[in-house]
């Protein structure tokens, strides 16, 4: 399945997946939305559809519990952002999430941002720094 950061699906369709009964395993039918899972935090209004983010709970990075989050388009909005970062503060967890720079349209660069504790901002900024990523991001809570 073909996906382009900051690009909707090929198959959406008047807000919904015009593929769905036959939507591939990978990334479709395998991926669970934090909003969606069983038992979601999320409420109603952080769907995709509407928060205008992926929110995707459960993972970890390192020792850590951490929420990942991918913009719908090229960024998440500042009030969905704001939101998740309360989450994550009230979890005790970390947050890792995208930003897509573009020009004309077509992606330039990715940026991946930590948000969390002082001890994982420290590991997450070291990190980046051996991967050679340019670092964009304020300091964590």
């Amino acid at each position: 399945m073909e996906m382009h950061p900051g690009k909707p699906c090929r198959h959406l369709g008047g807000g919904l997946c015009s593929i769905y009964p036959d939507r591939p395993d990978n990334p479709c039918r395998n991926f669970d939305c934090g909003w969606k899972i069983n038992g979601s935090p999320m409420p109603e209004d952080m769907r995709p559809d509407r928060c205008e983010a992926i929110v995707i709970l459960g993972q970890d990075w390192r020792h850590w519990k951490v929420v990942r989050a991918v913009p719908v388009g090229w960024t998440i909005p500042n009030a969905t952002l704001r939101r998740i970062k309360g989450f994550v503060m009230a979890q005790k967890m970390a947050l890792i999430y995208h930003e897509f720079e573009h020009e004309d349209g077509q992606l330039t660069q990715t940026h991946q941002i930590g948000f969390g504790p002082p001890d994982f901002d420290a590991a997450f900024r070291e990190a980046m720094k051996k991967a050679g990523a340019e670092e964009i991001a304020p300091p964590g809570f």
